[in-house]
């Protein structure tokens, strides 16, 4: 199964979704992530022991997914990130 989470700080929910993401809200970013991982699991949809994170472009070079895995260890078995493209 493959799941995107919708995080604050794109521009697809308008100007506020986006600045609630920004700078002093950064946290937001990565409650939202946590959140859809509990969801997830209280669910029944998977269990932490099968549930990996994924981040890349336009993530701080995989910051995300690393960061989510600091905060909260248990939620997750592993993390990955897209290998920067260099040109």
């Amino acid at each position: 199964m493959y799941a995107i989470a919708g995080l604050r700080g794109g521009s697809e929910e308008g100007e506020q979704w986006h600045r609630d993401g920004m700078l002093g809200r950064r946290q937001n970013v990565f409650d939202d992530l946590h959140a859809a991982a509990e969801h997830l699991i209280s669910a029944g949809i998977t269990s932490p022991s099968r549930l990996a994170v994924w981040g890349g472009r336009g993530d701080c070079r995989g910051g995300r997914p690393q960061r989510a895995v600091y905060e909260h260890p248990h939620m997750f078995r592993v993390r990955s990130r897209r290998p920067a493209v260099r040109r």
